[in-house]
């Protein structure tokens, strides 16, 4: 009798312990939805974004067509985003994590400012239900067109590639106009032992500059030029 009860209550027991053992996978299971990055670009230009709570904010490039969105999310995470071509808003799903790219028209989401606001979603793999809410509000904003070189400074150097070689900052005149630069040095400087190079040149915003050798020949883009500057 007495082994007979020691019997049940083991079996209890055992059936308790499987139990609790059970319910662990369906609590691990979960995946709380976790957005670790986004990234955003307009027609491919790279657009900086502020964070603010569940709502990213950012200017991008009026005339872009093409809004991309990059999101980092969690392994077990799945984006869904809210297309509005459709009748109605539809919770339209994307990928599942770690990284979820996906891109709209941008006339199908600005209004009449050109503002762009995209809504999306980081949900539970597992439970849809279980999911946070994020906005992506982009501003238009008009690109330069000015092409304008602001600023322009030579150096020069004396007996270039000899042991005396010796560069000092050009401290002529500068008259920078539409299509030309003219720039005023001594006259004991203007011989054929002296060789003068870009120390300085500020470029409007956007702009961007090619120089060429004098056989008329781009030795590099303004961007990687030491000493131009936007």
């Amino acid at each position: 009798m007495k082994k007979s009860k020691f019997l049940k209550k083991s079996l209890a027991m055992l059936l308790a312990l499987m139990l609790v053992v059970a319910m662990i996978p369906l609590s691990a299971a979960a995946s709380e939805p976790a957005l670790q990055q986004v990234r955003a670009t307009a027609d491919t230009e790279t657009v900086l974004l502020t964070r603010n709570g569940d709502t990213f904010t950012g200017t991008y490039r009026a005339g872009a067509q093409t809004i991309e969105l990059q999101l980092v999310v969690g392994t077990e995470n799945r984006v869904y985003y809210t297309d509005t071509t459709t009748t109605t808003p539809t919770d339209r799903y994307v990928d599942d994590g770690p990284v979820v790219n996906f891109q709209v028209n941008r006339d199908q989401y600005a209004d009449a400012e050109g503002n762009v606001s995209i809504e999306f979603s980081v949900a539970d793999a597992s439970d849809a239900k279980v999911r946070d809410y994020y906005t992506v509000e982009l501003a238009p904003v008009e690109a330069s067109t000015d092409t304008e070189i602001l600023e322009f400074a030579l150096d020069r150097t004396v007996n270039a590639g000899a042991a005396n070689e010796n560069t000092v900052p050009n401290i002529g005149e500068v008259n920078i106009g539409v299509d030309f630069i003219n720039v005023t040095v001594p006259y004991d400087a203007a011989d054929l032992l002296t060789t003068y190079t870009i120390r300085n040149m500020v470029l409007s915003d956007g702009a961007t500059a090619t120089v060429k050798d004098e056989n008329g020949v781009a030795v590099a883009d303004g961007t990687d030029v030491a000493g131009v500057q936007n």
